[in-house]
């Protein structure tokens, strides 16, 4: 082969797999990145060296034009590769214990969002939402971008410093199993995700597996979303019944008032001697897309009658109406900017955030709401707080504990 021949395949293969390193700088875990920039850099300078070889005077300054297309279609690629669809997960074998002395407990499966601590394990938690997304018509990021959107997310785990989501759950569901043991010794608590292992038909097996004579599905969620039906799906797709082993689900809890007095005590511990008409309570929804609303129609208006009656909920005790608004975080208006926007028209002292539709922190309460919100200046004077999602609070342990209690005595 020809010394030149050979220098265009080799220019060909380096534009190439620049492309695709190029992916992996955006896509990799935060461990892994320098290594793919560090080999991005070399084959770019390999590049440009065989460039030198393979073209001669004026006709170098092509070389950049032709390196682009090798660059692209190998960022393609890697796209392509990077997005495969996640593979069917068959549900899980449900099998009867052989041996069912000290069986018959009743197993409460805490089943809720959940977010990885790391972002290199929520790499497929964000890739089935975008799946979920893409089947059911919702307008997203257009494909060949999407790689710049898992880097965000990276950048916003390693800000974050991670996500203890998961963890204040499992925290959670140990002190309601604690608060509900006395009075029902034969419950037994099972943690479950829909966006991370194990999910719900998983704790399902496994409890049945345990000797489980019946099974509560109790939904940690504000409202009946893409994701309650999810898992609640997954649960039926085991047949229990044939089984002789009965299912009840909770109801969502966005019409909890022990869920709605939580906001306004924790408002009443915050605010101390601050006069409740110089506080402001900004109340953030996640929000889901308008196209979602036909195929979801209850989410949008669960989570705002939710904060209405929140907002109901504080003006007995005094706050001033306009002192308490509504935002969305994703996909509605007011954004949570307007929403500060507004309350510091209000003439306040004190803003109090909550993260309104979140059980649990994560990166959306420690991170995007108060970046956006920092994008407010505030006026000399005035403090905010961020008071995030509910996490193990007292009263969201009631308010679980009270649906709970309704599968038990229906």
């Amino acid at each position: 082969m020809k010394k030149t021949s050979l220098n265009q395949i080799l220019f060909v293969l380096f534009s190439l797999l620049s492309g695709y390193f190029f992916l992996q700088v955006l896509v990799s875990p935060p461990l892994q990145m320098p290594l793919y920039s560090a080999a991005l850099a070399l084959l770019i300078a390999a590049g440009v060296l065989v460039s030198l070889r393979v073209f001669e005077g004026w006709r170098r300054l092509v070389a950049v034009p032709l390196f682009l297309p090798g660059f692209i279609i190998g960022y393609l690629v890697g796209t392509v590769l990077f997005l495969q669809p996640l593979p069917h997960t068959p549900p899980p074998v449900v099998e009867l214990p052989a041996n069912k002395a000290g069986a018959g407990f009743t197993a409460v499966i805490y089943f809720t969002h959940g977010e990885p601590p790391t972002y290199e394990k929520a790499i497929p938690a964000w890739k089935h939402t975008i799946q979920e997304l893409d089947e059911d018509g919702v307008p997203f990021i257009p494909y060949p971008l999407r790689p710049f959107f898992f880097n965000a997310i990276r950048s916003e785990f390693v800000k974050a410093g991670g996500s203890h989501h998961n963890a204040i759950h499992s925290r959670t569901m140990l002190k309601l199993e604690q608060m509900m043991s006395s009075a029902h010794p034969d419950l037994r608590f099972y943690l479950s995700f829909i966006d991370d292992r194990p999910h719900p038909d998983e704790a399902v097996a496994q409890a049945v597996r345990d000797g489980a004579a019946k099974i509560i599905l109790a939904n940690v969620f504000l409202t009946e979303s893409s994701h309650t039906q999810e898992g609640e799906e997954m649960v039926a797709g085991l047949n229990l019944e044939q089984l002789g082993i009965p299912v009840c689900i909770t109801y969502p809890l966005w019409n909890s008032d022990h869920l709605i007095d939580m906001f306004v005590q924790q408002s009443e511990q915050v605010r101390r001697n601050i006069p409740r008409e110089k506080v402001g309570i900004l109340l953030v929804a996640h929000g889901q897309a308008p196209e979602s609303d036909a195929i979801y129609p209850k989410q949008t208006k669960q989570e705002t009658d939710f904060r209405l009656a929140i907002r109901g909920r504080l003006v007995e005790q005094g706050y001033p109406a306009q002192n308490v608004s509504l935002a969305w975080m994703e996909y509605r208006k007011p954004t949570p900017q307007d929403g500060l926007r507004s309350l510091l028209e209000q003439d306040v002292e004190l803003v109090l955030v909550y993260s309104s539709s979140i059980s649990a922190e994560g990166i959306h309460s420690t991170y995007e709401i108060p970046e956006m919100l920092s994008e407010v200046e505030l006026p000399a004077g005035v403090r905010l707080i961020n008071l995030g999602a509910w996490n193990d609070h007292p009263l969201v342990l009631q308010a679980l504990a009270e649906r709970i209690e309704a599968c038990l005595n229906p």
